[in-house]
């Protein structure tokens, strides 16, 4: 029963980091950064010395939404990491293939949720 719990707390836990601190959003950030630094490094109408400066600065930008992707992602295993340390077998637990199963459906209906209650 203790290992249910500590999975739905990690899993809320893991959506609000994801929704709160914008990881579609950085994704697109980096897609859309690549996007643009490929066409000015294709493109014939901009000199070299041009492309060098901005393929420069959308490295920084492609760096900065990467670097909060890996925050959050380390937010999040740091979360299950420490839920494991309160019950033993938890870890083993959350890996299992029940485990697993558990959380995506746990994961669902808590957005399913989410959405409802915040579009209202």
């Amino acid at each position: 029963m203790i290992y249910h719990l500590l999975l739905v707390i990690g899993c809320i836990i893991s959506i609000e980091l994801f929704l709160r601190m914008s990881f579609f959003n950085e994704c697109k950030k980096i897609l859309n950064s690549s996007k643009k630094a490929k066409n000015s490094i294709l493109s014939k109408k901009i000199s070299d010395h041009w492309k060098e400066i901005v393929v420069i600065k959308y490295a920084i930008e492609i760096m900065k939404s990467s670097i909060k992707i890996f925050v959050i992602l380390i937010l999040i295993f740091s979360t299950f990491y420490i839920l494991s340390f309160s019950e033993i077998g938890f870890f083993a637990y959350m890996m299992s293939i029940i485990g697993i199963i558990e959380a995506i459906i746990v994961s669902s209906i808590y957005i399913k949720l989410r959405q409802l209650f915040y579009n209202e």
